[in-house]
This record gives C-alpha cells, sequence and structure tokens, in this order.
C-alpha cells in the first residue's frame, strides 16, 4: 500500500480517516474553549471608533462613504452621490444610536 492519501489502492476506511483528521485541522477556534490560543489584537477585526457627532466626523464619513461605498472620486462625483453619502453617514449615527 502507497503513504500517499490520495493512492486508489487505499481501502476506504483509511481515506474516511484522512478526511476527518483534515477537516479537523480547518476547523475553527473556539473563542474561548481551548487555553493554548489566546486571541490578541492580530487576530480581532479592526472596527471602527464610535461615530463622531461633530462636524469634521461627519465629513470624514461623507468621504469615506464617496470613496468606498460609493466608488466615487473628486472627478466623478456629483450632487446625487453627494446626498447618498450623506444619507450613508447620518443613517451610521442613526443605527449606532
Amino acid at each position: 500500500m502507497s503513504s500517499s492519501p490520495r493512492s486508489p489502492n487505499q481501502n476506504p476506511g483509511d481515506r474516511a480517516n484522512h478526511r476527518r483528521a483534515e477537516a479537523a485541522e480547518t476547523q475553527p477556534l473556539s473563542p474561548m474553549g481551548d487555553n493554548r490560543f489566546a486571541e490578541t489584537a492580530d487576530t480581532q477585526p479592526i472596527t471602527p471608533p464610535g461615530l463622531g457627532m461633530d462636524m469634521p466626523s461627519l465629513r470624514s464619513d461623507v468621504h469615506r462613504h464617496l470613496a468606498y461605498t460609493l466608488g466615487r472620486d473628486a472627478h466623478s462625483v456629483s450632487v446625487r452621490y453627494r446626498y447618498m453619502a450623506t444619507a450613508l453617514a447620518v443613517r451610521d449615527r442613526l443605527m449606532e444610536r
């Protein structure tokens, strides 16, 4: 019998065991179930700080929506896209509260 895990001569039981072992290796870690793995700042998603209600914060959020949500730059922005970006920024603040 060959040592290759995908050998056609292997019996079905060996292939099933190999598949289970591969699946166990790819399972996500439980957040607090195993003490060997501690979550650090490197493993946590980047979360934005709270949305500010001041004018500079709102302005930067409108520009963020123009660039990333709507895919517009300074050359392709119109009144319609400015309105949509402003509405999205205000919606973000309403949903946060």
